[in-house]
C-alpha cells in the first residue's frame, strides 16, 4: 500500500470512527425533539406514544451508536454508488418486486429517509464540495463530483437505514424516530465534513479548484427540483396498486389523470403488480375511438399525448405514465446503440395500448410483451458499435418483427406473443447462432474438467505439504511437485475408471523425486541415482504429456533437475546451491492464476490469463484511474450479465453464459458465438484495474421499472425549494 493509499484509508477510518459520537449527538437531539412534540401535543394517545418512543430510543442509543462505525466502514469499502438519473438523491435497494409486499409504515419510512438525505444534501452542499476538493487533491485525481466520494451523504444515510432496519424495533416506532432526524443528522454531518476538511488542510493538502462554478455550485440543489413532476406517481399509490388495493383509484376529482408530468425524465417501474387482481371487464377500458385515432398517427409522442388526454381515471393514467417513464428510461440509456433506442421509442404506442387492456404487463414477468422488450434490450447490449458484426441483421429483425406492433390495434397480449416467437426463432436459426452451441459445449466441458482437476490437485498439495522432505529440496523442485505434478496426479485419478490407489504410479514418483533432489542423500548412493534418473525422467515426461504441459517449461525444469543431480558427483565442499535459470519456472505452471487451465483447455474455452502486460495496457487506457482507489470486486456475478473486456486495446462486449459449480471459472460468449473464459481471480483483478466493466447486472427492463420507484419517492416528498 502506497503512502497516498494509507493517508486516504486514514481519512475513511477517521470518518467511520466519528460515526459513534456523531450518532450519539443526533439521537440526543431526536429525544429532545420527541419530548418537545409530546409537550405541545393535545392528543393523549399521541403524547403517550411519543414518550414511549423517546424512552425506547434512549435505551437503544448506545447500541445503535456503537454499531454505526462498522456499517460505515462496510459502506465505504463497497463504495455504494449512484449511477441513476437521480444522482445523489438515489437511496437504491428498493426494487419494484419488493414494493407490493411492504407495509404502509415501511413505505412511509423510506420516504422519510429520503427526506433525511434531501436535507443533508442541502445543508452540507458547501462543506461537501470543500471536502471533495481536498480528497481529490490527496488522490491526485482530476476534479470529480462530490457525490462520487465514499463520504457523500448518501452513504451515511444508507448506513443509517441499514442500522435501523436490523434493530428489533417496530417499524411504526422507527418511523417516529426518522421523522425527527433530518435537521439533527444533516447539521452533525456538516460539522464532520468541515472538521475533516480542516484536518486535511492542516496536513498541507491544497484543495483542487473546481474547473467551473457551474460544476461545483447548484448541482445538488438543481437535482432536488426533480420531484413533484406528477401527482399520479407517488410511492403510496404504487404500493396500493402492487398490494391490490384498487380503492386508491376512485374516479374522484383528485384522481383525474395528470397528463402534464415530465415524461422526458427517465424513471420507470413495474409499479402495477396489483392490477392483476382486476377483472377482465375493468381492464378493457380504452375507447375504440381513441385507438382508431392513434393508429393513424406516425409519431409516438402524439400517440402518447392522445391516450393520456383520453384517460378516464387515475388508474388508467398511472398505467400509461409508468410505460412512458419506462420507455424514456430505456431510450436515454446509452448502453444501447442509438438505432436500438430509436426502435424502442417507436415501439412505445404498442405498449401504451396494451396496458390499457392488459395490466398483467406490470405484474407477470413472463408476460409476452414484457419478455419481448427484455429480449430485444438484453440482446441489444451485445453490440458496442453500429459497424459491429451482425448488428445490421439484429436491427433488421426488430424492424421486421417488433415495430409493426406499433401500428396494430391491440386487444390482448397475443400479437406480442406471436412477435416474440418469430423473433426468437429468427435469432436461433441465424447463421451465427447456429454455430454457437458447439464451441459453447466444448468450452464448458473443458472448464469443468479444469475445475475438477484443480480442486483435486489442491487436496493433493495439502497432503504433500505435510512431507518433511519437501522442505529439504530446492524451491524449484518443491514448486514443481505442488504445481504441475499435482495436476498430473489429479488428472490420472479423475481419468482412472478402475479407481486404483495410484493410477499410473505417479504418486509413487513423488518420493523418488524428493530423494533424488537431495544431494546430501544421493552422494551416499550414486549408483542408485544413476539407475533412477532414466526411469525418473521418462515417467516425468509421460505424466507431463498427459496434461499437455508446455514443452518449454518441461525442458526448463529438466535443466534444473539435472543440475541438482550433478551435485551428487561433486564433493560436498565444492557443491553450490542450484539457482533457477532466467526464464524458467519463476511463475510455475500455475502462473498468476489460482486455477490452471491446460493449453488445450485454454484453446477450447478462449481462456484469458491475467498478466502484467494486460494490467499495463488497462492502466494506460484509463490514465484518470488512480491505483490508490481500486474498484470493489464483483463478488457474485450471475449468468446473463453483459460486460466489456479490454482486449489488445479494444473494448469487446460479451455475456456471462456459464459459471463453474465451484464458481472458480467463468465463461463469456459474444453474440457471434466466440468464447472467452477466466478464473475468478483474474475476473476480480481485471474489474479492479478497469479492464473489465459490467454493463448490466439485471434485466434492463427491470432496472427501468426500478427507477420509477425512486421517482415515486421524490414525488412523495413535500419539501419545497
Amino acid at each position: 500500500m502506497t503512502q497516498i493509499q494509507r493517508r486516504y484509508q486514514a481519512v475513511l477510518e477517521q470518518a467511520a470512527a466519528a460515526g459513534e459520537p456523531m450518532l450519539q449527538r443526533v439521537m440526543l437531539d431526536v429525544r429532545r425533539s420527541l419530548a418537545e412534540e409530546a409537550m405541545h401535543s393535545t392528543n393523549t394517545l399521541l403524547r403517550d406514544q411519543l414518550h414511549l418512543s423517546r424512552k425506547l430510543l434512549e435505551a437503544k442509543t448506545a447500541t445503535l451508536s456503537s454499531r454505526f462505525p462498522s456499517l460505515l466502514r462496510s459502506n465505504f469499502k463497497k463504495k455504494r454508488g449512484v449511477d441513476s438519473q437521480f444522482g445523489a438523491l438515489t437511496l437504491q435497494d428498493l426494487h419494484h418486486s419488493q414494493l407490493g409486499h411492504m407495509h404502509p409504515s415501511q413505505v412511509q419510512e423510506r420516504i422519510e429517509l429520503t427526506r433525511v438525505l434531501q436535507t443533508c444534501l442541502l445543508v452540507t452542499e458547501v462543506a461537501l464540495c470543500e471536502l471533495g476538493n481536498c480528497l481529490d487533491a490527496l488522490l491526485n485525481h482530476a476534479q470529480t463530483k462530490p457525490e462520487r466520494h465514499p463520504l457523500r451523504p448518501q452513504v451515511f444515510v444508507m448506513a443509517l437505514q441499514e442500522l435501523l432496519v436490523h434493530e428489533a424495533v417496530p417499524s411504526a416506532v422507527r418511523l417516529t424516530w426518522v421523522k425527527h432526524l433530518p435537521a439533527a443528522f444533516a447539521e452533525t454531518l456538516r460539522v464532520l465534513y468541515v472538521s475533516m476538511a480542516q484536518n486535511l488542510l492542516a496536513q498541507g493538502i491544497k484543495p483542487l479548484v473546481p474547473q467551473s462554478s457551474d460544476d461545483s455550485q447548484g448541482g445538488i440543489s438543481q437535482a432536488l427540483v426533480l420531484q413533484k413532476s406528477s401527482k399520479n406517481l407517488t410511492l403510496d399509490r404504487l404500493r396500493a396498486l402492487l398490494a391490490g388495493d384498487m380503492a386508491a383509484f376512485s374516479n374522484k376529482p383528485e384522481d383525474r389523470p395528470d397528463t402534464n408530468f415530465a415524461c422526458t425524465v427517465p424513471a420507470p417501474l413495474e409499479v402495477l403488480q396489483a392490477l392483476q387482481q382486476e377483472g377482465a371487464s375493468n381492464l378493457r377500458v380504452a375507447p375504440q375511438a381513441v385507438s382508431d385515432v392513434t393508429l393513424k398517427e406516425t409519431s409516438a409522442m402524439v400517440v402518447r399525448k392522445t391516450l393520456l388526454e383520453n384517460c378516464t381515471d387515475g388508474n388508467q393514467s398511472l398505467r400509461l405514465e409508468v410505460v412512458v417513464l419506462m420507455v424514456d428510461n430505456l431510450v436515454h440509456d446509452t448502453r444501447l446503440l442509438e438505432p436500438v433506442r430509436r426502435v424502442i421509442g417507436n415501439f412505445e404506442p404498442a405498449l401504451l395500448r396494451l396496458v390499457l387492456v392488459d395490466a398483467r404487463f406490470f405484474s407477470d414477468l413472463n408476460h409476452p410483451a414484457r419478455k419481448l422488450l427484455s429480449e430485444l434490450t438484453q440482446r441489444g447490449l451485445a453490440f458496442g458499435a453500429v459497424d459491429a458484426a451482425d448488428f445490421n441483421a439484429f436491427l433488421m429483425s426488430l424492424y421486421r418483427f417488433v415495430l409493426p406492433l406499433a401500428k396494430q390495434p391491440i386487444e390482448s397480449a397475443e400479437p406480442f406473443k406471436l412477435a416474440l416467437h418469430k423473433l426468437l426463432a429468427f435469432w436461433q436459426t441465424s447463421e451465427n447462432d447456429a454455430v454457437k452451441s458447439s464451441p459453447m459445449a466444448s468450452a464448458v466441458q473443458a472448464l469443468q474438467e479444469a475445475e475438477a482437476r484443480n480442486l483435486l490437485a489442491e487436496k493433493m498439495v495439502a497432503g504433500m505439504d505435510q512431507l518433511p522432505q519437501l522442505q529439504m529440496v530446492p524451491a524449484s523442485v518443491a514448486e514443481f511437485l505442488c504445481g504441475p505434478w499435482a495436476q498430473v496426479m489429479a488428472f490420472a485419478e479423475l481419468k482412472d475408471s478402475a479407481q486404483s490407489d495410484d493410477p499410473g504410479q505417479y504418486k509413487e514418483l513423488v518420493n523418488a523425486l524428493l530423494w533424488s533432489a537431495q544431494p546430501d542423500l544421493t552422494r551416499a548412493n550414486v549408483t542408485k541415482l544413476t539407475k533412477l534418473v532414466p526411469r525418473l525422467l521418462s515417467k516425468l515426461r509421460e505424466g507431463l504429456t498427459l496434461i499437455d504441459y508446455p514443452s518449454v517449461k518441461t525442458s526448463a525444469f529438466f535443466d534444473v533437475l539435472m543440475k541438482v543431480h550433478q551435485q551428487a558427483f561433486k564433493p560436498q565442499s565444492s557443491a553450490q546451491p542450484v539457482a533457477l535459470p532466467s526464464g524458467g519456472l519463476a511463475a510455475s505452471l500455475l502462473g498468476n492464476q489460482s486455477h490452471w487451465v491446460a493449453p488445450t483447455e485454454a484453446k477450447a474455452s478462449g481462456f484469458m490469463d491475467w498478466t502484467d502486460e494486460t494490467n499495463s495496457v488497462a492502466t494506460q487506457s484509463q490514465p484518470g484511474k488512480a491505483a490508490a482507489e481500486p474498484l470493489a470486486p464483483m463478488l457474485e456475478p450471475t449468468v446473463g450479465i453483459w460486460i466489456e473486456l479490454l482486449v489488445k486495446g479494444l473494448w469487446q462486449r460479451t455475456q456471462l453464459t456459464w459459471i463453474s459449480p465451484q464458481r472458480t471459472m467463468y465463461l463469456f460468449t459474444s453474440v457471434q458465438g466466440q468464447t472467452q473464459s477466466m478464473s475468478r481471480r483474474s475476473l476480480e483483478k481485471m474489474l479492479a484495474s478497469g479492464s473489465l466493466r459490467v454493463l448490466s447486472e439485471q434485466s434492463m427492463v427491470d432496472a427501468a421499472l426500478d427507477a420509477v420507484v425512486q421517482k415515486a419517492i421524490l414525488n412523495s416528498l413535500d419539501i419545497r425549494l
